[in-house]
């Protein structure tokens, strides 16, 4: 995954920092989140994502960026919502190559509850009205 430790902090992410290139600038929370709200079982999802999209922020503001936490948030939704969608897909194919076809099947699949990159994408779509 793509932790963003400050010794990995390169250049390029500066560079996107000054030009407030929102999508870039979160770009590698969106993974870090849903890993923490995959390995924390026992803690409120929405309390996960707040307290490390708040910690993000304070990081940012602490190296002197100063950027509309609105859009770094649809930053932050929209890349999760591509990175972990795409990672879904990706292993939703890994599967489909390892089983065998089915044939005359008929599944009825009971509505999934809203998973990660749904939740993401919902949101993103929202700020991207309000940042518009």
């Amino acid at each position: 995954m793509g932790w963003l430790w400050l010794e990995e902090i390169t250049d390029a992410d500066a560079r996107t920092w000054s030009l407030e290139r929102y999508a870039l600038t979160a770009r590698r929370l969106g993974q870090f989140v849903f890993g923490a709200q995959a390995n924390l079982k026992n803690a409120k999802k929405s309390d996960v994502d707040k307290v490390l999209f708040e910690s993000y922020l304070d990081g940012l503001r602490d190296s002197g960026c100063r950027v509309d936490p609105q859009r770094v948030r649809f930053g932050y939704t929209a890349s999760a919502t591509l990175r972990v969608g795409l990672f879904q897909l990706y292993l939703m194919s890994e599967q489909l190559n390892l089983t065998e076809p089915a044939t005359g099947l008929n599944v009825d699949f009971p509505p999934a509850p809203d998973c990660f990159e749904v939740v993401m994408a919902a949101e993103a779509f929202e700020l991207l009205e309000a940042i518009g």
